[in-house]
């Protein structure tokens, strides 16, 4: 891509970029929610379906200060709201498996109470119990996920001449209290480079 005017005068003036990236907050995380009911037949039918959770972050921004400059990051990937969208895509298609899954092990109890001489008989009774119970407990929702990933990835950028720099880089309230702790980083800037931190 060609330089902006702005990035040509850097350039000439013997200027590197510094672009800090902020992994902010955790990413959503799975639990499961279980839906039992039981059938006109006492048979208890039993589905599980995984649903994220978004952890609340008070971070709102990271800024960045050096030499007398800030800047303040702003948002690059929205990792939480990519995932809760692609969530939502995807909840119809879990539903149908987690319903067909229910029908499967119904029928598959049914089988298993048929071949042990029907729901009459003692020996039926106790192998539909039997499938019954392990088509409850073998019911579980998927729920892997990302968790080492941020709940969103920020980024602030600087032009900085020539030279080694402390950065601070300080967290903020939506408001713009200070919040936790100031990382300092040592940043040594070549002319006409990106120099790429990173911090979570």
């Amino acid at each position: 891509a060609g330089a902006t005017g702005q990035s040509i005068e850097h350039l000439a003036a013997n200027m590197g970029e510094l672009i800090l990236l902020h992994g902010n907050g955790e990413a959503p995380y799975k639990q499961e929610l279980r839906f039992d009911g039981t059938m006109p037949d006492g048979y208890v039918m039993s589905m599980a379906l995984p649903q994220f959770v978004a952890y609340p972050s008070q971070i709102a921004y990271a800024e960045i200060a050096v030499n007398g400059q800030t800047a303040r990051t702003e948002v690059a990937e929205p990792v939480t709201n990519i995932v809760l969208k692609n969530f939502e895509f995807q909840l119809p298609g879990l539903k149908a498996r987690a319903l067909a899954r229910a029908i499967v092990k119904y029928a598959a109890t049914k089988a298993a109470e048929a071949a042990g001489g029907g729901s009459d008989s003692a020996l039926g009774s106790i192998l539909g119990l039997a499938a019954n119970v392990a088509a409850v407990v073998t019911e579980a929702a998927d729920l892997r996920s990302w968790t080492l990933l941020p709940s969103e990835v920020r980024v602030a950028r600087m032009w900085l001449p020539e030279g080694t720099h402390e950065v601070t880089v300080s967290y903020h309230t939506a408001s713009g209290g200070q919040v936790g702790r100031v990382d300092k980083l040592s940043v040594t800037i070549a002319p006409g480079q990106k120099n790429v931190q990173s911090v979570r």
